[in-house]
């Protein structure tokens, strides 16, 4: 067993790609070498950002052995009534290379017993011949050129360009190639370049060819370098240094796992240096303090009772001769960027923020979607219509109103302009500045709330909440009105996870709000020549409903599974959840919490439901002629092939003739429901869940009195068709509360 070592040198790879080259080794490699066969004790993943690279322990220095399996023909053709060969049997062993006629025996057992290779296995009751045949296990020098060629083009790039006369697509040049088993040189010709003994130490300290005479020696010498070449290695020496500053100073680091694994890979050697700024600078606001120490220069901001304090950490290349002098050099760094920071704002704070809004005109919210100033206009719109909608007070409309108006304006601003990431965070601190009411000035930082999915934080109060889900659903309906939509392949626009931020906010807030209602009126306004006047709406609305509803039933369904529904449950209210997002999360509750106490009750009004389904939509649609000017001309159109997603939420459509009835049955079911639809429609309104419960399950009793003494199917066709839509009407009602046949009971 030998060490081998893979070392490809490359110049400079971005450090916010390196986690996931890290991640696709992880991924690819192991299957990679074992497509090779080879056998390894342990891997070694080698990353900086000079290097890509592995390292195999104890790895076999020959191919595993691998057997290919060639089935034959069945033994009861393979053998005649005597036990002897037939002329078959004779024709797959020449096929597998063996010569009959170099046999001495041609006798049954005799061949099952002296033929290495030959296995009897059944089939389906069926006996076979097999014939395993051993493949050829090279020497690992033989196939380490075609593996390492494979590794190099088994990596996928956001951005990557062709090397080496068009032959390879990579990130970066490709500047050496080592590969070494133990100690010697496995020497073959790659991308133009002949692999070497020789890797590179620290471009900084010892950027010289540096011999690895032996594997076991590489991780010492690189070192010894200036390169700790294992990125794990580089995590733990940056989570070290950061911890043992903490508990000397008694002082917190604010920074992410995402900012430590760019960390990880901006440096080959991190080393900790801790640097201050003039206290005078934490007057400005947290953001931008954070934005310039983070965001531009990458150190890490320090707090102390959770506010941040004018001291940072930083982290460089290699060996520090002059702490000082450096601590001292990135202070000036920082408050020279603090300075243009402060001047920027002051500059900016001069303009009132309102009479910004008319020059949004002038910024472009997308080519085919008009300006920032019609978006601006929109969201206002919306925000006005949910407000109408969930709000009583006129104080907190017209603070909705207000935030919506000024929710783009810190985009004319040259902060903003400069640091992107600052809008809506310089909007509010401009706003209170300028005298705005706190919860205006909140509502333009908090309505991009949630910013992230994983950990989200939410708006204060109704003016964030309000204009966050006007603006989401104004990006989504203008995109999905061009032409756009939410894809698995590709979303340039970040559409889906606008649309799962929104359905965040609709969770977290139980917002009793009709999304199709809004979906519906957002869509008018990109007509409305008002409003959108530049904009060419090509996709119908009934279109975008469509992919919308399927996102948002795929999406709900992963979130609520997440919180432990379950997902024919979860699938039942998913229509109410679309309708009214409270109501339906309030229904699953009340059901999932019901099923444990009344349990046969839900499995019955489960089997009722389905039942009624099949008959509706099963056997009547796919099996009776429909009339041009029948009712179920109307239905048919609208909700053959039903699925969740085309459930109605009217009912008053359906017109039952009594004059048609035979029996008291049928009078008693169109009974029930007419005496009782008014009440258990007020009760689920009212969120008396357990009254409407109560409806269902005296309407399953009568359903199932109804299906034991009425024939459906009857040769009137009056009758028949009366009879379905008598049934129609009472599933209509249940699925207001839920589609309980989605149940699995």
């Amino acid at each position: 067993m030998r060490n081998l070592l893979v070392e490809i040198g490359v110049e400079d790879l971005p450090a916010s790609q390196c986690k996931d080259i890290y991640n696709q080794m992880l991924n690819f490699l192991p299957s990679l070498l074992k497509e090779y066969r080879l056998v390894y004790k342990d891997i070694d993943y080698i990353l900086t950002n000079r290097r890509i690279g592995f390292i195999l322990g104890n790895v076999s220095e020959y191919q595993e052995k691998f057997f290919i399996e060639k089935k034959g023909p069945p033994l009861s053709r393979a053998f005649d009534v005597n036990g002897n060969i037939t002329n078959e049997l004779i024709g797959f062993l020449k096929s597998v290379g063996i010569d009959f006629n170099t046999l001495n025996y041609n006798n049954k057992d005799i061949i099952l017993k002296e033929i290495e290779g030959i296995e009897i296995k059944k089939i389906a009751d069926k006996e076979y011949v097999f014939y395993k045949l051993e493949q050829e296990s090279k020497h690992i020098k033989e196939i380490l050129s075609e593996l390492v060629n494979k590794f190099i083009n088994s990596f996928r790039f956001e951005k990557s360009m062709y090397w080496y006369d068009k032959k390879v697509r990579f990130i970066r040049p490709i500047r050496w190639v080592v590969v070494i088993l133990d100690n010697e040189l496995i020497e073959f010709n790659i991308l133009n370049l002949k692999t070497t003994y020789n890797t590179y130490g620290h471009r900084i300290f010892n950027n010289k060819p540096l011999r690895i005479r032996d594997v076991s020696k590489y991780n010492e010498i690189l070192r010894e370098a200036g390169v700790i070449v294992f990125p794990h290695e580089r995590k733990n020496i940056i989570l070290d240094s950061i911890n043992k500053y903490e508990l000397k100073n008694e002082v917190n680091a604010i920074f992410d796992e995402d900012f430590i694994d760019l960390l990880v890979y901006m440096y080959e050697y991190p080393v900790l240096v801790d640097s201050s700024f003039d206290e005078d600078y934490l007057e400005l606001p947290n953001e931008i303090i954070l934005n310039v120490i983070v965001n531009q220069q990458k150190f890490i901001p320090l707090k102390k009772d959770e506010n941040i304090i004018n001291s940072f950490l930083v982290f460089k290349e290699g060996f520090i001769e002059d702490k000082e002098i450096l601590s001292y050099n990135y202070k000036k760094v920082v408050e020279a960027r603090f300075r243009d920071s402060l001047h920027l704002l002051e500059e900016d704070e001069k303009i009132p923020l309102a009479s910004r809004v008319p020059k949004l005109k002038n910024i472009a919210f997308y080519e085919k979607l008009g300006s920032l100033y019609d978006k601006t206009i929109r969201i206002k719109n919306i925000a006005i219509y949910i407000s109408d909608l969930l709000i009583s007070d006129n104080k907190i409309k017209d603070n909705i109103i207000k935030a919506a108006h000024l929710c783009k304006a810190d985009r004319d601003t040259k902060i903003v302009f400069e640091f992107p990431n600052l809008q809506g965070v310089i909007g509010k601190y401009i706003a209170l500045k300028q005298g705005e009411e706190e919860s205006v000035a909140n509502a333009i930082y908090e309505h991009y709330l949630p910013d992230s999915l994983e950990n989200p934080k939410f708006p204060s109060d109704y003016p964030g909440i309000i204009v966050g889900i006007s603006d989401r659903i104004d990006t989504l309906i203008a995109f999905y009105s061009i032409g756009f939509k939410i894809s698995a392949s590709k979303d340039p626009f970040a559409l889906k996870r606008t649309f799962a931020q929104l359905i965040l906010l609709l969770h977290h807030f139980r917002l009793p709000l009709n999304l199709e209602n809004i979906f519906k009126y957002s869509y008018s306004l990109l007509r409305d020549k008002n409003y959108s006047d530049k904009i060419e709406v090509i996709v119908p609305f009934s279109t975008i409903l469509k992919d919308l509803k399927e996102f948002f039933f795929s999406r709900v369904e992963e979130n609520l599974k997440l919180e432990n529904f379950k997902y024919d449950y979860i699938r039942s209210v998913l229509h109410i959840l679309f309708h009214n997002y409270k109501q339906g999360i309030e229904i699953l509750e009340f059901i999932t919490g019901i099923s444990d106490k009344d349990f046969e009750m839900i499995k019955t009004v489960a089997f009722l439901s389905k039942r009624l389904k099949n008959i509706i939509f099963l056997d009547y649609f796919k099996n009776i002629e429909i009339k041009e000017d029948s009712i179920f001309k109307y239905i048919y159109r609208k909700y053959s092939n039903i699925d969740i997603i085309d459930y109605p939420e009217e009912v008053d459509f359906i017109k039952v003739n009594k004059e048609l009835f035979d029996n008291n049955f049928e009078f008693e079911l169109i009974d029930y429901i007419e005496n009782n639809k008014e009440s258990y429609i007020k009760s689920i309104i009212k969120s008396n869940y357990t009254e409407a419960f109560e409806f269902i399950k005296g309407l399953a009793k009568i359903v199932d009195n109804y299906f034991n003494n009425v024939m459906i199917m009857v040769e009137n066709k009056e009758k028949r068709l009366n009879r379905i839509l008598s049934l129609y009407y009472a599933f209509l009602l249940t699925i207001k509360f839920a589609d309980f046949s989605q149940l699995s009971l």
